[in-house]
């Protein structure tokens, strides 16, 4: 059995490794894949792609809502406005490598504003669980409205829907019992209003992803767009489980262009998929420069 520290090395290992792999797989795939690549992005609707630009920077603008509600369930009551300019201002650390750093640089902000280490711990946990646990959710349901349960992934997505709903359940009652060890209260209304608040945040990232393949013209059929958004949100979770994948990078793509019913290779669908990463920067980078311009003294 490998001890708690030998697996922290051995995860920290594969994490460092996993990166420039994934960079290599997806390059190599995309060199493979030029010519048709070259045909499918230079028939790219630019509205569209505005559009998933847009969807982005509205869904980072309201993530912050959330975590106003999971900090007021651990005690602490902070305006948006001060938690939006946080967020915003330290989109830009999303881009260090480790893909850790946004979120404890906004610790390391909120820690200056008063917080403590045990309030700022439920933070960081919650949001890291809800972005996890909600997006496998409700791409699973998506998934399963679309597909069937004849789909062959339907009884492990049954499996994952039954396991998140008792995590969501458990959760409050972990957190008081191992965290914050009954010695302060934690406000269970406040822990579901940041689960609904979380729900149309999501709905916000997947519309994005939607909007960047209907750029692209593949399907105008409602079902179609649909599994486009549900497969998206699934992906996602699974990469934020995978622990040696930072952001999701490689398992992301692959889950998803393995589940995505494209008309073109898989290996280009992944490359594809890989793209909308561009999207992601592009907006991160966009709503950064506007707080500065906006907050410039």
């Amino acid at each position: 059995m490998l001890k708690q520290a030998q697996l922290k090395s051995l995860l920290s290992w594969l994490r460092q490794i996993f990166t420039p792999l994934a960079l290599v797989f997806l390059i190599y795939i995309a060199w493979h894949s030029q010519e048709s690549l070259s045909f499918i992005f230079s028939k790219a609707q630019l509205g569209y792609l505005l559009l998933a630009v847009l969807f982005v920077m509205l869904y980072h603008c309201t993530v912050p809502v959330a975590t106003a509600y999971i900090l007021k369930a651990a005690g602490i009551q902070l305006p948006y406005a001060l938690l939006g300019h946080i967020y915003i201002k330290r989109l830009i650390t999303r881009y260090i490598p480790g893909g850790i750093w946004h979120m404890v640089s906004r610790a390391s902000d909120l820690h200056q504003q008063g917080l403590t280490k045990t309030q700022l711990g439920i933070m960081m946990l919650l949001e890291s669980f809800f972005g996890a646990s909600l997006s496998l959710s409700m791409g699973g349901v998506g998934i399963l409205y679309i597909k069937g349960l004849d789909f062959f992934l339907s009884p492990w997505i049954v499996l994952i829907l039954i396991a998140n709903a008792l995590a969501l359940w458990l959760m409050p009652y972990v957190l008081k019992r191992f965290i914050l060890k009954n010695e302060s209260n934690f406000e269970q209304r406040y822990y579901w209003q940041a689960v609904a608040v979380y729900i149309p945040i999501f709905l916000l990232i997947s519309l994005a992803f939607v909007c960047y393949l209907s750029a692209f013209a593949f399907s105008d059929n409602i079902g179609d767009l649909i599994e486009y958004g549900s497969i998206f949100l699934f992906s996602i979770g699974v990469g934020l489980v995978t622990p040696f994948a930072p952001q999701g990078l490689g398992v992301f793509e692959w889950v998803s262009g393995s589940l995505l019913n494209l008309p073109i290779a898989i290996g280009s669908a992944i490359v594809l998929i890989a793209g909308f990463r561009a999207v992601l920067f592009l907006a991160d980078v966009s709503l950064w420069l506007l707080q500065r311009l906006l907050t410039k003294p």
